[in-house]
């Protein structure tokens, strides 16, 4: 089996090529490009000027209803990759709740029909998609960014009201 991927060209026409052969000049651009298709896709949903949300590392901060996410391309391992996280909730203090919790999120992601999933990261449950970009995906920005928007929203007043949130430090 080759190791062979697909990627977008300039002329946005998808070729297969090995992926070793990528310079990184071009993974450059592959990741600029779709940074400018997340700035696109948040000026369409009302963010004015999405530099106001983009940090210094080229994150963008995103919120829909009660939920607050980060959006962002990264180039890791000869690839271009897009990161789209949403805090949902801090783990509970309460030991007792952290089995049932993480039960009730594996059931969850078990029937979630799409590619977003519930996570850990450090001390926060989190709605994600992390997707290598091999080829070129119509709609690939907002689809993922809806999704894990929606999926973190959908949940987060559930999950806190049923989990507790955290009210003493865990230790």
């Amino acid at each position: 089996m080759s190791n062979r991927t697909s990627k977008r060209v300039s002329e946005f026409e998808d070729v297969h090529i090995v992926t070793d052969d990528i310079p990184y000049e071009t993974l450059y651009r592959v990741k600029l490009f779709f940074e400018s298709e997340i700035d696109q896709f948040m000026r369409e949903i009302g963010y004015g000027d999405p530099e106001r949300y983009t940090d210094e590392n080229g994150w963008r901060t995103i919120r829909k209803g009660s939920a607050i996410g980060m959006v962002g391309i990264t180039i890791e391992e000869k690839s271009v990759v897009l990161h789209a996280h949403a805090f949902v909730m801090q783990l509970p203090s309460d030991r007792d709740l952290i089995v049932p919790l993480m039960r009730e999120l594996l059931e969850i992601n078990a029937t979630i029909p799409n590619e977003s999933r519930f996570g850990i990261n450090g001390s926060y449950i989190i709605a994600g998609i992390t997707k290598s970009i091999t080829k070129f995906e119509e709609d690939l920005v907002p689809y993922a960014i809806h999704n894990v928007m929606s999926l973190a929203d959908d949940f987060d007043d559930y999950l806190i009201a049923k989990y507790g949130g955290t009210s003493k430090s865990r230790g």
